[in-house]
């Protein structure tokens, strides 16, 4: 019996609409801007895993020109408010955060500065209301929880890693497109 079928073909489906292909990954590095809470955030587009970024912290008013921006430091969030990113984004797992730093040659503050991502080192506010290590080392929140406990990502200027605080600490946050 003949199939209707033909062997041997691919098709490839793209999304349109009234007649006009819309790419489903963007071309650019910057490919959009996200007006949230009285700021202008553009998205990046990683070099790394191709997934869509915010181009700062939440809450900095630019992003960074250096390590110790503190324009770009943004908010200092807990654990449980963390999930403070706009409609359609989300804070990263750990794993998504992982794969854009530790496992793309972030080492420390200096690497984390110069990825794509412009982290600054804005350090942390502890539970009573201090801020600490301001200038020197990178917290930043993944959603990622253990226990009672979060999962973040720390950076000095020896080294890069993911280890777990008690979520009563507040770190920045970066958001990712969900």
């Amino acid at each position: 019996m003949d199939s209707p079928r033909g062997d041997g073909v691919s098709v490839r489906c793209i999304e349109t609409q009234a007649g006009l292909v819309i790419p489903l990954e963007p071309k650019d590095k910057e490919t959009n801007t996200i007006l949230f809470n009285g700021l202008t955030y553009k998205t990046l587009v990683s070099p790394h895993t191709g997934r869509i970024w915010l181009d700062r912290n939440i809450g900095a008013k630019r992003v960074a020109t250096s390590s110790t921006d503190s324009s770009a430091y943004g908010g200092y969030y807990k654990f449980d408010e963390a999930n403070v990113c706009p409609t359609g984004f989300s804070v990263p797992t750990e794993a998504e955060m992982t794969a854009e730093t530790v496992g793309a040659d972030v080492n420390n503050t200096t690497t984390a500065f110069t990825s794509f991502l412009k982290i600054p080192a804005a350090g942390s506010r502890i539970p009573n209301g201090v801020y600490d290590y301001v200038g020197f080392v990178v917290y930043m929140w993944t959603q990622t929880a253990v226990g009672f406990n979060g999962y973040y990502f720390y950076s000095s200027d020896i080294r890069a890693h993911f280890a777990i605080s008690d979520t009563d600490y507040n770190f920045s946050v970066r958001c990712i497109k969900d």
